[in-house]
């Protein structure tokens, strides 16, 4: 599961990947109306522009363009493309890669919270 280390809610954290369970810290929130991924109180997004590991991590909600997300559905799987549609990207400690359809690291599935 897509989570924040240790819960630390905090500008600058990364993201990071672990076993899946019922922790606050892997409890996300999408708005399909601002586009915005959120977790605590700050915005998922992406920490550089037009390269190809523009790493992701969590800031200020300010509605930038970096911090915009779309989620496109592919099959019973979801993906998040960022600016410069790049794709969310498990590989590679959670940065943006250019979206490859064949990329089983850019699959998400999603789940309602408990």
């Amino acid at each position: 599961c897509l989570n924040i280390s240790n819960s630390q809610f905090v500008e600058g954290a990364r993201l990071q990947s672990s076993d899946c369970q019922q922790a606050t810290s892997q409890i996300f929130t999408y708005d399909e109306n601002t586009q915005l991924l959120t977790i605590g109180g700050l915005c998922v997004g992406l920490g550089g522009r037009g390269n190809d590991a523009a790493a992701v991590s969590l800031g200020a909600c300010a509605g930038q363009p970096n911090q915009l997300w779309r989620v496109v559905a592919n099959g019973e799987y979801y993906r998040f493309i960022g600016m410069d549609d790049r794709c969310l990207d498990s590989a590679n400690l959670f940065n943006v890669q250019n979206c490859v359809l064949q990329s089983t690291t850019q699959l998400w599935v999603l789940v309602e919270a408990p």
